[in-house]
């Protein structure tokens, strides 16, 4: 079981191989770790005039 524990990070690695070029950017997430996000810049990314609709959205 050990053994297949520590194989899994390679077999994943494989997975996201087959779909990588579905993709047109891998940055995992980097700019959600560096920068804070709110409902209030998630709407102005989403291009909401306000908060509302993205807050309903998320607590949802």
């Amino acid at each position: 079981m050990q053994s297949e524990v520590l194989e899994w990070p390679t077999g994943f690695t494989g997975f996201c191989a087959r779909f990588a070029h579905r993709f047109s950017r891998v940055d995992r997430g980097g700019g959600w770790a560096r920068e804070r996000k709110n409902r209030w810049t998630l709407a102005e990314a989403a291009g909401d005039a306000g908060p509302d609709g993205m807050q309903r959205l998320l607590n949802f």
